[in-house]
């Protein structure tokens, strides 16, 4: 049963099966930070993928749609207006150049924010900005758990 609800908080926390999977069994009770971005780390592109299929879009105008966790951390996000248009068009540029949605943690940032971030990491190669995913999976993930 610990095994389990283990499971359901990995999971509930990152969107992946094989961290969950993992970090269930490796970390039942206390989630070892290090070993937990390392495992992150060394999901290959499918795991990223369906990962991030989890999380919301940034600047997603239909926050129905978000869990309770995305609601909060992009809660300082705008829901109209030309910048949030402005975010989802580059979001969707940037899903197509480098094949998987740009993920970053939103918590505490502004559309404007969120936008500027974007708009740099757009400039990186598509190896640094799946690592970057990476990472950014693992920064929203360790939030959730840490909180």
């Amino acid at each position: 049963a610990e095994r389990v609800e283990s499971y359901s908080t990995y999971f509930g926390a990152l969107g992946s099966h094989e961290f969950a999977t993992v970090m269930a069994t490796k970390c039942p009770v206390l989630v070892d930070e290090n070993f937990g971005k390392d495992t992150v780390l060394k999901l290959n592109d499918a795991e990223v993928l369906a990962a991030a299929s989890h999380h919301g879009d940034i600047g997603q105008k239909n926050r129905a749609a978000l869990d309770a966790n995305a609601k909060k951390e992009q809660g300082n996000v705008a829901t109209e207006g030309a910048i949030v248009d402005t975010l989802i068009a580059e979001g969707e540029a940037y899903k197509k150049c480098f094949g998987v949605k740009f993920l970053v943690s939103a918590q505490g940032k502004t559309a404007e924010e969120l936008l500027n971030i974007l708009r740099e990491r757009a400039k990186n190669t598509r190896e640094e900005e799946w690592h970057n995913a990476r990472i950014a999976l693992w920064n929203i993930a360790w939030k959730r758990l840490s909180s």
